[in-house]
C-alpha cells in the first residue's frame, strides 16, 4: 500500500536529565523535583525548536 501523502517526522533527543541525585529523597519529593526537571527540560527544547520570535505560552 502506498500513501499519497507523506509527512516528514523529526525526533529530537536531548541530553539525559540527571535524576540520580533524587534517590535519597522521600518518594513524593523525588517525584515532584524530577517532574519539574523534566518539564523545564522539555519546555526549553520546545522553545529552542520554536525559534526566538515565538512568544512563550
Amino acid at each position: 500500500m502506498r500513501w499519497a501523502w507523506r509527512r516528514r517526522v523529526v525526533i529530537v533527543v536531548g541530553p539525559p536529565v540527571p535524576l540520580d541525585d533524587l534517590r535519597d529523597l522521600e518518594s513524593a519529593r523525588a517525584i515532584e523535583v524530577g517532574r519539574r526537571r523534566l518539564e523545564d527540560t522539555l519546555s526549553a527544547m520546545v522553545c529552542e525548536l520554536s525559534g526566538p520570535d515565538t512568544p512563550p505560552q
